[in-house]
């Protein structure tokens, strides 16, 4: 399983523990205060403050620290240097994790793009990304272990860095009831969008010192929350159900976040995502037919349907049925192209070209070629709890988790000429005696989408893989941010082979 913030600003992460439960009652914590008439509107050159810290709580659990400065970049005459960095630090099936995240954005006076750096280092696996603006195109250089990529941008409009999200109403300044809408780079998702910011309140909390405005920022479908002073400062975020929660902090105490999060051995994240279950599936990867009820998919929307999986919603339930028959492939599958590479899955890569032809040379049909391309990842690759990029970090180190076999198999699947897509959902674990977010895929083998799990090594996938949404790009994940910690489980039907 793997946890990234889609959402680039959520790397100003913190949490107060009392505010685990907070969605329930916020009203117990925030009040209504008389707005100020007007709110100062600040240009860069005259900001309040250089800099701000946040401390990084995850589920009760500290695990890092973030920074943002902003300096006049005297290189460059009336461009503006937004830095911010993020390092976290958590454990997950018994493996320390490291997150290290850096950017640097040039603005204009207007907090428009000039250009960028972003840096992300997950693991020890690193994607870096080199942006610039130039008559009204942007142009990203995309640099992983798979080698570098060229992707141009025609600009509509103007276009902003994620960096100034928390900086942008103050730069318009604050009304109550104000709305806000302009075009982002998205640098996770590697991806243009279009982000929107609605100020709901003004409000005083005991959370944070004076009173404060109540933003709602929306993207990719996602809700982010932030109380932001009439002095421009974000007093406090919250985000993901209330469970990431961002306050301002010192230096010294949003560095010792990080401390404390090295010294920390709590599965705070698994903890979290677990989804328990009314009773305990003794043989799951033996099951051919299940059924279960899953509780608090109320904000989840539809769940994708086949022959192999039919679910039905009501209310705050969803009713799934998984059989292990194989579902059609219809016209408007066929139309896509799932040979396709992509920044996961370079399908044209030598390396990957080279292994493929190797292990596949006297494989006649699709079903010979998988069952080899299993048989090399089982023998070669090692499941250990490790994030990674591209399907090329997965060759290099040898290890990864499930979306890392999965992007490996996806790679070796389409460079075969198989076309074959990853799906994300949940899949039963027994030593956890409950439901994990999981990473799989789909290969199409005469003319049916045959489910597969790599890390399994299952040519195909026990009914206990329920498939929530498919996508192998960081945006394409962000629905399962409604339902993270919020589901439950009811065994209704169990059959094993």
């Amino acid at each position: 399983m793997v946890f990234r913030t889609s959402i680039p600003y959520l790397k100003k992460f913190s949490f107060i523990a009392l505010l685990v439960t907070l969605q329930a009652c916020n009203g117990l914590y925030f009040k209504e205060a008389i707005a100020p008439p007007s709110t100062t509107q600040y240009a860069l050159h005259e900001w309040p403050y250089e800099e701000y810290w946040t401390g990084i709580v995850f589920n009760g659990n500290k695990i890092g620290f973030s920074h943002l400065q902003i300096a006049l970049d005297e290189k460059r005459p009336g461009t503006y240097l937004i830095s911010s960095n993020a390092s976290m630090h958590f454990r997950f099936l018994a493996v320390d994790k490291k997150v290290k995240l850096y950017s640097r954005d040039w603005v204009n006076p207007d907090l428009t793009i000039n250009g960028f750096v972003y840096d992300y280092d997950m693991d020890g696996n690193r994607l870096k990304l080199y942006g610039v603006v130039r008559n009204n195109v942007l142009t990203v250089v995309i640099d992983s272990s798979a080698g570098q990529t060229t992707e141009q941008y025609p600009l509509l409009r103007p276009l902003y860095p994620t960096s100034v999200i928390n900086l942008y109403p103050s730069f318009q300044g604050m009304s109550p009831d104000a709305r806000y809408v302009y075009d982002v780079y998205d640098g996770e998702s590697q991806r243009m969008t279009t982000l929107t910011q609605h100020v709901e309140n003004y409000e005083s909390s005991d959370l944070y010192p004076g009173e404060a405005y109540k933003i709602k920022t929306s993207m990719h479908g996602q809700d982010v929350t932030t109380w932001i002073n009439t002095g421009a400062e974000p007093l406090l975020e919250m985000s993901m159900n209330d469970i990431f929660i961002a306050e301002l902090k010192s230096e010294e105490m949003a560095r010792y976040y990080l401390t404390q999060a090295a010294l920390n051995k709590e599965e705070s994240l698994l903890n979290f995502s677990l989804i328990g279950t009314d009773q305990p599936l003794s043989l799951p990867r033996e099951t051919n037919l299940l059924e279960l009820e899953l509780s608090g998919t109320a904000d989840m929307y539809d769940f994708p349907n086949d022959m192999r999986q039919q679910c039905k919603g009501s209310g705050d339930i969803t009713r799934c049925r998984i059989n292990g028959s194989l579902s059609p492939v219809e016209i408007s599958d066929m139309s896509r192209n799932y040979l396709d590479s992509s920044l996961a899955i370079p399908t044209r890569h030598p390396t990957i070209n080279r292994i493929v032809g190797v292990i596949t040379q006297d494989k006649a049909s699709d079903s010979d070629k998988l069952s080899a391309i299993m048989d090399w990842i089982q023998t070669h690759i090692d499941p250990v709890a490790t994030d990674v990029f591209t399907a090329l970090d997965v060759l290099q180190q040898r290890k990864a988790e499930c979306q890392g076999f999965s992007y490996l198999f996806a790679s070796f699947a389409r460079s075969a000429g198989i076309p074959t897509r990853l799906v994300n959902g949940i899949v039963y674990s027994e030593q956890h005696e409950g439901f994990l977010y999981h990473t799989w895929v789909e290969s199409q083998v005469d003319g049916n989408w045959q489910s597969i799990d790599p890390i399994f090594g299952q040519l195909h996938a026990d009914a206990t893989h329920i498939k929530f949404v498919e996508g192998d790009n960081t945006a394409d994940l962000t629905p399962l941010l409604s339902v993270i910690g919020k589901l439950s489980a009811r065994i209704v039907e169990v059959e094993t082979e």
